[in-house]
């Protein structure tokens, strides 16, 4: 009698030949996923919902999430071609892997479906403060943005100050750890250190209603409906094909931003602050994200770190954009739909309406600006993610713009983005009978 081989065969290793070596764990995962067919394994993530805190452990076990998912089998819905109808999981034979930003085909799968873009087309911003509108400091000078009117006054310790000495010193470092080839979680920490840095937490902050920001570090936020963090809905035309329509199904958007910074609640008046989850979501103290960032990861290419801060960005804006159209059911009729267009006031609110990405290859940084895409009757109908500015940080002019565009961000985010979100929080509550405060922050 024949002996049949195992598909684990230690023969079949060969020290030295990485094909031989994938191919063993491609047979690693069968075995794992055949006898686990009874119980499905669910999305690697360690941690479960929950996990994913800032500063959540060690790098190797803050990857699990990440590195897992693209290959972890999940409940799902199989097609099958002989019925042309969905079999439910409870009957089906076998389950379907994810997809996840790591597949070639991501954005034609899940982002095309939902009409999200990416549009990576260089551009010509001159500045950060061009493309917010501010206005620029003489040569020489740096904005001081604790006493800015807008801003109240409010201490953060996220401002990226830096004199000349410290521009030099920060290029000469970038242009030390490219020659000696550090790896990408040498460049992410370095620059988490001096240009994406957080609040202390531990600091007693009064009750004075400015608008603070938090940065969370690989926070986990998976969709729920009845959390109000809902997944971008499918847009496939009649015409998609019938692959494109089914995939976007199989990715749960169990997102891990390397780096995001939202809103914190202290902003909010701490009256009817516990009732601001009724109506959009918070995820403990925090809400309304407005700029995420993802690192490049060792052996990933850079169209990774653009398609997944891309999902996380339009996961945001879709959600943001949402409040907005049920704060307009309470709209006045000064700002009710005119035709197929709306009248300027709420052009204005729209205008606000947007999420900020930045992506960091190693010594190189791209800026990115979520938009969303409007029909003509003023619903929700994609978005687009369009580069704003890029360049590398070996160079001193570079560092300089790299600091000047985080900290116009945060402006925005917290004279802008704050304000927006909380005036379309306040008609939703009223819709509901919360009364709420007519006092506005200082503008």
């Amino acid at each position: 009698m024949a002996h049949s081989s195992s598909p684990l065969d230690s023969s079949r290793v060969s020290d030295t030949n990485p094909d031989t070596i994938k191919a063993l764990w491609t047979d690693v995962a069968s075995v794992v996923s055949m006898s686990s067919r009874g119980q499905p394994i669910k999305n690697g993530r360690r941690g479960g919902a929950g996990g994913g805190r800032a500063g959540g452990g060690s790098r190797a076990g803050s990857d699990v999430g990440k590195e897992a998912s693209p290959s972890a089998s999940v409940p799902t819905s199989v097609f099958d071609p002989s019925e042309s109808r969905h079999t439910p999981e409870s009957t089906a034979t076998h389950t379907t892997r994810t997809i996840s930003p790591r597949h070639a085909n991501f954005s034609k799968l899940v982002l095309h479906p939902r009409a999200i873009t990416i549009n990576d087309t260089n551009s010509i911003v001159p500045s950060a403060f061009a493309h917010f509108g501010t206005n620029e400091p003489p040569d020489g000078e740096v904005v001081d943005y604790t006493q800015l009117v807008a801003l109240g006054g409010a201490a953060h310790n996220f401002w990226v100050v830096l004199d000349d000495d410290a521009v030099g010193d920060i290029a000469a470092e970038y242009r030390e750890m490219r020659g000696l080839g550090l790896c990408e979680e040498e460049f992410a920490t370095f620059a988490k250190t001096h240009f994406l840095r957080g609040e202390l937490r531990s600091r007693n902050v009064s009750e004075d209603r400015q608008w603070r920001a938090e940065r969370m570090l690989q926070l986990v936020c998976p969709p729920k409906e009845n959390a109000h963090w809902r997944v971008p809905p499918v847009m496939v035309t009649s015409d998609s094909p019938r692959d494109v329509g089914e995939a976007p199904e199989l990715w749960s958007w169990d997102i891990r931003p390397d780096c995001a910074y939202w809103l914190s609640l202290r902003g909010f008046n701490p009256r009817y602050r516990f009732q601001i989850q009724n109506c959009t979501f918070i995820r403990d103290w925090i809400t309304c994200p407005y700029l995420s960032v993802e690192f490049k990861r060792d052996g990933e290419s850079e169209d990774v770190a653009v398609r997944q801060v891309c999902a996380a960005g339009a996961l945001a804006l879709f959600n943001r954009c949402y409040l907005h159209l049920e704060a307009r059911k309470a709209a006045t009729p000064n700002k009710s739909l005119v035709g197929n267009n709306l009248v300027n006031t709420d052009k204005e609110e729209m205008a606000s309406i947007r999420h900020y990405t930045l992506t960091f290859i190693g010594h190189k940084f791209v800026f990115w600006v979520l938009l969303p895409t409007w029909d003509g009757q003023g619903q929700w109908a994609g978005c687009v993610m369009k580069r704003l500015f890029g360049a590398d940080c070996t160079d001193k002019y570079a560092v300089r713009e790299l600091a000047d565009w985080i900290n116009e961000i945060h402006r925005w985010g917290l004279s802008q983005h704050g304000p927006s979100c909380e005036r379309d929080i306040k008609r939703v509550l009223n819709i509901g009978g919360v009364r709420t405060s007519d006092v506005h922050h200082v503008s």
